[in-house]
């Protein structure tokens, strides 16, 4: 319905309501007709699909089935052993996602638990919650906006509508009807659910309540927008099919080459059985979650609460990020930062509602004594203090303090109205205007100069103005100023002011640009404002405005999106459209934002990231991330940690991919050339157990060796084996020879069957223990080879594990014998030659000063 084109009466009778309010008991048949004004809360997540949600990957039901048939064929310590390392995934993983859903429970804030009504002509205070449409509401400054409501009655009343708009500057409102096709930012004399009424009071009757706002608008939106696979869950799902059809290929191939070998069926069975559950890496699920949860603890420590856990390995795949202007980019305090004052045009240095900066014409220092009328009429014509009120105002108190300004005594006020542009306060003998400046210039018949008070010429007016559109282009928003003493007005100067960004905006922008990642800003402001701010935080390039997006289709859109950065006057719809015109080609891309406009696109983007301190309830339930700072800077420290994330990821599938490939390896060419078998089941399964496990996890905490955000962001399309294929295959091939050589070498040298096997069993188990510390860089023995005290630990202790079957009992259930000191040095020498080609492998493909990221 739009209210906002009808008159006051027609909006009274079509809610059949008076000036009076409503009584009680039609208030309390419509609370039950219409319902509580409230917004529509997603069930939240029960605790048992949380859980169960973690084993939902096909890597999960490999081990799964691979556990059953272990217990099948009573290798029951490797079927253990599969289970525990699921259940600890699955429980590390639910207590990280049911601690993030606590987490943001946290962060909520109730918006206005009560609301001033008039009923039966008297006001009173109800629940927000007990509002009905035709409900009479008084409003007055610091007031949240508790409904849509369509204004009565105003009295110098203005809201800031940044977090439905985008719109930064307050906005002036009345109780004249204005033409239907306007848009939302432009109804003046609509206040909608969730803005702030910063000046004036008023009163309003009840058009919409709970979803049927425009904020219930967004939210059914929001709701709508079904979320996306990450591209890890992509990557790792196709991997787990991938190792399924392997698997299954190979171990067939191996039963089949041992029953023509007449080897025996249950020994090949348990063979094929037990190389299957070691090919499949049965670690990868739990470092892969262990990896992104201490991540996401890493990011808490830096002000970002990650929501879910893979979200930030997303980050890591960013390519763009679609940020908000107003709170986001821009600190939302409006700050003067020029006035032009007796003929000069000087510059305001600080920032925000603080009294710190100095003044500056020409680059030198001035003294604001020379201009005390003009800092005197900016504190004294204002009804801000340096606490609350309008944004405009504090900028102008806040610059008046800088500069020594005084509040003068006032007798009476002339409150500032749309319709003349200006505001005034009354003094004994004299009056202070400020106001638009080309009202406040016609006002004026004189201009004071240096203290000094002559008639306004022509030329005077000229330069003025010119001033004047100088400082629009800059996007300051302008007020004039002047005093008036008996009949005669003098113009004394002006002041231009702006949201400034944020300190380290910039910064971010410019690292995120050499990583690659393209800056984009989708803002409601206007075309000159979004330009200015952009200009100022080094992001270059043409303006799109929303109604040029109206005039494009979907297809036409995809190819504007790759040259525009730059987005004005655009509302939720834009956005969302702005979003999917970016990933259709292919872009990864997250979404800033804190108003309830953005709750869209942030659930819509692949990662949506919501701010905390100015942020809304909306926007943090859509988001998957939220900024306990509102700082840009927490993005970027995710964006790197996320890449972080990445790399480690691929190490430990690289280190558990080419350690099983050695391990195929050994059996099948064993059989392949008629060799009795080097390794046992139970040797499969204690192989598995010892460098699949521990070295693993701790290669998933691993420390970075190259500036990550040096480098461009992977194509989205990026396999998880790049860089690896050539490096897995020759692992594959030397651990095979050496294993199956020292086999050979001690066996056909007549010694005993369980020595030869011991030796390989200890060779094939070092050799990957050195082959952990290969995965660590590209760049061949690398300094920091030794840096992860942790992938230090796991090899010792997975050492320490072979000792034991080794030296102790356990070496009867496991079939090896003790090794002496000259096994001993065979078998490091042996493994270390391994590591050494594997070494030489890098110098050979990466050149040197080539770009490292994990093989």
């Amino acid at each position: 319905m739009t209210y906002h084109s009808l008159e006051v009466k027609e909006v009274l009778r079509l809610k059949n309501t008076s000036f009076n309010g409503l009584n009680e008991e039609e208030a309390k048949r419509r609370l039950g007709e219409y319902g509580e004004n409230r917004l529509k809360e997603e069930k939240g997540i029960h605790p048992i699909t949380i859980l169960l949600r973690q084993f939902n990957e096909v890597v999960i039901y490999i081990l799964l089935f691979a556990a059953a048939i272990s217990f099948f064929l009573r290798e029951n310590l490797d079927g253990y052993v599969i289970i525990a390392i699921l259940v600890f995934n699955a429980i590390l993983g639910f207590v990280q996602e049911y601690k993030a859903e606590r987490s943001v429970e946290l962060l909520r804030k109730l918006t206005s638990l009560k609301t001033k009504v008039i009923r039966n002509g008297i006001i009173k205070e109800i629940l927000t919650s007990e509002l009905v449409p035709g409900d009479l509401v008084y409003i007055e400054a610091g007031d949240k906006v508790p409904a849509d409501l369509r204004i009565i009655e105003a009295k110098n009343l203005q809201t800031n509508e940044a977090a439905l708009t985008g719109e930064s500057l307050p906005c002036s409102k009345q109780i004249n009807p204005i033409g239907k096709d306007v848009d939302l930012a432009e109804r003046s004399n609509m206040l909608y659910s969730g803005t702030i009424v910063v000046r004036g009071i008023g009163k309003a009757v009840v058009v919409e309540t709970g979803m049927n706002t425009e904020i219930g608008k967004i939210a059914q939106l929001v709701s709508e927008v079904k979320e996306g696979k990450t591209p890890l869950q992509i990557k790792l799902s196709d991997l787990g099919k991938f190792l399924g059809l392997i698997t299954v290929v190979i171990c067939l191939m191996i039963f089949g080459i041992g029953l023509m070998r007449n080897l025996g069926f249950f020994q090949m069975l348990l063979t094929a059985i037990s190389l299957a559950v070691a090919a499949v890496p049965e670690g990868l699920p739990a470092v892969v979650t262990i990896c992104l949860a201490l991540s996401v603890q890493r990011m808490i420590k830096k002000n970002a609460l990650i929501k879910k856990l893979k979200s930030i390995e997303t980050l890591g795949d960013i390519t763009v990020i679609c940020s908000d202007k107003t709170g986001t980019l821009t600190k939302n305090e409006m700050t003067i930062r020029k006035i032009f004052v007796n003929n000069k045009t000087i510059e305001v240095t600080g920032y925000g509602y603080n009294k710190e900066g100095e003044f500056y014409y020409d680059g030198k220092r001035i003294n604001p004594k020379e201009f005390v009328v003009l800092l005197d009429i900016a504190a004294t014509c204002n009804n801000a203090t340096e606490t609350t009120g309008d944004p405009t105002e504090m900028a102008l108190l806040f610059a008046a303090l800088k500069g020594g300004g005084s509040r003068l005594e006032r007798i009476d006020e002339i409150p500032f109205d749309s319709d003349k542009k200006y505001m005034a306060t009354i003094h004994r003998g004299f009056e202070y205007y400020k106001g638009a400046p080309e009202v406040i210039l016609d006002m004026c018949n004189y201009i004071e100069i240096d203290g000094k008070v002559r008639r306004l010429l022509d030329r005077d007016r000229k330069k003025i103005l010119n001033i004047n559109h100088k400082f629009a282009e800059e996007a300051l928003r302008v007020l004039a100023m002047a005093c008036k003493k008996g009949k005669d007005m003098y113009f004394v100067g002006m002041m231009g002011m702006i949201d400034p960004p944020k300190e380290g905006v910039k910064e971010a922008i410019a690292l995120c640009r050499g990583a690659g990642i393209r800056s984009v800003m989708i803002t409601g402001d206007h075309p000159m404002t979004a330009k200015a701010i952009a200009h100022q935080i080094g992001m270059e390039g043409k303006i799109f405005t929303g109604k040029d997006l109206d005039t494009v289709d979907d297809e036409k859109l995809k190819e504007s999106v790759k040259e525009y950065d730059i987005y004005a006057r655009t509302s939720s719809y834009h956005k969302v459209r702005i979003l999917k015109a970016l990933q259709a080609n292919g872009e990864i891309v997250a979404m800033t934002g804190d108003g309830i406009n953005d709750a869209p696109a942030l659930k819509k983007a692949d990662v949506g990231v919501a701010m905390s301190l100015r942020g809304t309830d909306v926007a943090r339930d859509a988001a998957e991330m939220v900024l306990t700072d509102d700082d840009y800077s927490s993005i970027v420290n995710a964006i790197e940690q996320g890449r972080i994330v990445y790399d480690n990821i691929k190490k430990f599938v690289h280190y558990l991919i080419s350690a099983n490939t050695a391990e195929i390896g050994v059996i099948l060419f064993s059989i392949v050339f008629a060799l009795p078998l080097p390794l046992l089941p139970i040797h499969l399964l204690w192989i598995n157990l010892m460098t699949d496990s521990w070295p693993a996890l701790a290669l998933g905490v691993d420390k970075s060796d190259t500036n990550v955000m040096g480098r461009k962001p992977r194509d989205p399309k990026e396999g998880i084996f790049k860089n690896m294929k050539g490096s897995i295959i020759l692992t594959g091939i030397v651990g095979t020879i050496l294993t199956l050589g020292i086999f050979s070498y001690i066996y056909f040298d007549g010694k005993d069957m369980n020595e030869a096997r011991t030796v390989a069993l200890t060779v094939l188990i070092v050799f990957e223990l050195f082959r952990a510390y290969g995965v660590r860089s590209n760049k061949a023995f690398s300094k920091t080879i030794f840096s992860n005290k942790w992938l230090n630990l796991a090899c010792l202790f997975s050492l320490l594990l072979q000792l034991l079957i080794l030296y102790t009992p356990l070496n009867v259930a496991f079939k090896t014998v003790p090794l002496y000191l000259n096994d001993w040095i065979m078998v490091v020498g042996v493994s270390f030659i391994g590591y050494l080609i594997t070494e030489f492998y890098k110098l050979f493909k990466y050149k040197e000063g080539a770009k490292t990221e994990s093989m």
